[in-house]
Formats: C-alpha cells, sequence, structure tokens
C-alpha cells in the first residue's frame, strides 16, 4: 500500500514541531515495524540535525549537494541531474558509529532552501514540485512525515501539496494558539484551488498539546479552550462541528527532549525509559491508531 504522506505545521515557531516530527517518526520505525521517511522541509534544518550529527555527517551530505535543496535549485531544468532516491539517508540514527533504526530514513534540509522561493518562481507547476518527487517514493514506505517551516510561504505549500494530511501541534497558550484558525483557513483556501493538481484535498488530522506544565492552570483552561473552539468546527472551512478532536496525548515540557537532540537522538534511542519518550510513545500510539 503507498504511504500515507503526513505534514505537521504551525505558524508560530517553538512549539515542539520538530521534536513532535521526529519522535513520532522514530517511534513508528522502532515499535511499529514501520518503514518512516522524514522530510525535513524547514531551511532551519532542525529536524536534520536532531538524527545527524552536523558536523561529523550532514556537512559532507551538504557539500556534495545531497539534500532537499536539489529538489527545488532544479525545478526549473528540463533535465534534472539528481534522483530523488540518491537524496536519501538510509538508516540514519547511529549510535557510537552504529546504525540503530534501520527503520528510519531521512530526506536532509539545507539552508539554502530559504532561497526556494526564487527558484520555484521559475517553474510553471510551483507548488507541485515536491508532490511529484514524493509520489516516486510512496511505495518505498509505509509513512512519510514532513516537518514544515513556521510559515506558509511556497516551500511550506509545495510540503502541504505533497501531504494526504497535517497536524497542528501547538501550546496551550494564547500566542501559539492565537492563529489556529487562520491557518486551517489557509491551508483549505489554498489546497481547495489546487484542485486540479490534487484532487483529493489535504484535511486537518488533528491536533495536540506539546510543552504542557500539568503543574500550570492556563495550560489547562487554554487547552480547553481550545477543544471547545474546535468542537465548533471552522468557519469558512468544510470542517464542521465535531468533525476534529484533539488528541488524547499531552506531550508535557520535560528537559529530556532537548538533551535527546544535543546528542543527535531520538528519544526512543536516547531514554527509551524517560517520561518524555514515554509521552511520546503514547502519542505515536494514538497517531498510529487514527491513522489506521
Amino acid at each position: 500500500m503507498p504511504a500515507k504522506v503526513v505534514s505537521l505545521i504551525n505558524y508560530k515557531g517553538g512549539v515542539g514541531k520538530t521534536t513532535s516530527a521526529v519522535n513520532i517518526a522514530a517511534n513508528l520505525a522502532r515499535y511499529y515495524d514501520k518503514k518512516v521517511l522524514l522530510v525535513d522541509g524547514d531551511p532551519q534544518t532542525n529536524a536534520t540535525a536532531y538524527v545527524m550529527n552536523p558536523e561529523m555527517r550532514y556537512i559532507p551530505l551538504q557539500k556534495q549537494g545531497k539534500t532537499l535543496r536539489r529538489v527545488f535549485e532544479e525545478c526549473g531544468q528540463l533535465k534534472k541531474s539528481f534522483d530523488i532516491h540518491n537524496l536519501i539517508v538510509e538508516a540514519v540514527v547511529e549510535k557510537d558509529g552504529r546504525k540503530v533504526l534501520p527503520g528510519l530514513d531521512l530526506l536532509p534540509s539545507d539552508p539554502t532552501l530559504i532561497r526556494a522561493e526564487r527558484w520555484l518562481a521559475t517553474t510553471d507547476n510551483q507548488f507541485g514540485v515536491l508532490r511529484k518527487e514524493i509520489e516516486k517514493l510512496r511505495d518505498d514506505y509505509d509513512l512519510v512525515i514532513i516537518d514544515c517551516a513556521p510559515n506558509i510561504y511556497a516551500l511550506t505549500k509545495n510540503c502541504i501539496i505533497a501531504s494526504d494530511y497535517y497536524i497542528i501541534p501547538l501550546i496551550p497558550d494564547h500566542l501559539s494558539s492565537i492563529g489556529l484558525e487562520l491557518l486551517v483557513s489557509e491551508i483549505y483556501g489554498f489546497s481547495k484551488n489546487m484542485e486540479d493538481m490534487k484532487p483529493s484535498m489535504i484535511k486537518l488530522e488533528g491536533v495536540f498539546f506539546t510543552k504542557y506544565r500539568t503543574t500550570t492552570r492556563l495550560h489547562q483552561q487554554m487547552a480547553d479552550n481550545i477543544r471547545d473552539r474546535l468542537a465548533r468546527g471552522i468557519e469558512g472551512t468544510d470542517i464542521q462541528p465535531g468533525a476534529v478532536k484533539p488528541y488524547d496525548t499531552v506531550v508535557r515540557d520535560l528537559i529530556a527532549a532537548a538533551e535527546a537532540a544535543q546528542y543527535s537522538l531520538p528519544l526512543c534511542i536516547y531514554k527509551p525509559d524517560s517520561d518524555a519518550s514515554k509521552d511520546f510513545e503514547s502519542l505515536t500510539e494514538e497517531f498510529a491508531s487514527r491513522l489506521s
């Protein structure tokens, strides 16, 4: 069965989007025996650095041009000089020089992707460039997880059009959730306009809370507020009342996730028995159940 493609996106940075994308992908590979491709669609390259030591392993790839940059840099050329399969880092996670997560591959990002707007302007199909390449990979994977940049510019729109579903991670506070309805409305309108390119519109699969502080009443109140907002549906879209439910799992604000990133290891490899790892195991279980 062809892979399902899921994007994680939020207008706001710092909400745990990359940490969630990496750890969901890693858990699916480790605990569910899934073949997973993690696509780093953000020029900040945080997902790439999370699973691959930047200095020792990433920089040589970047110098060889074996990053997502090639997909967009050459999008206007009739004859491309790359095969998307050759840009993928297989079994990307290593510990002590050994590959320890054979089911997780990476399509690495590149800081120069910040120029994607300029490159995409050279092609008539500027929002379908990534989708065309991802389609070549669907039969190779069970799931493709895309970590999007915190915006809705042309590069991010490519990630959206390439996806079947999107999920919004957010901190249950005012600043993280203020643009929730606007983001959903924008994706709905954009996706609807692209129906000639992609007949099946991307669907909002859900919302989950990150960096949750169980001792903070403000987080509890805001989480309830967001649940109420979603329960009413989202005006200007086809999302009806009750159609989208937040995840039951909340990811707590725990230091182990930041420590794991420092060592370029997902939590399931770095500290599988930690509370942070258990949160993401629960989140992944719910994610897998919903997508099944």
